[in-house]
């Protein structure tokens, strides 16, 4: 069996404007948005989302 590795990673938010803000400011990291509710995050070293 080969090795498996974790490449998308969800996180909950209750804010995603304001978890937006913090992560592009604080990491540089970009954000798609994928309606009101979710918005996923690349630039990061994984690529993942927020609901």
């Amino acid at each position: 069996m080969g090795a498996t590795s974790i490449d998308y990673i969800e996180f909950k938010s209750g804010d995603l404007v304001k978890t937006k803000t913090f992560y592009a400011q604080t990491f540089g990291w970009e954000f798609t948005d994928y309606g009101p509710t979710y918005t996923s995050f690349t630039t990061s070293g994984i690529a993942g989302g927020f609901n």
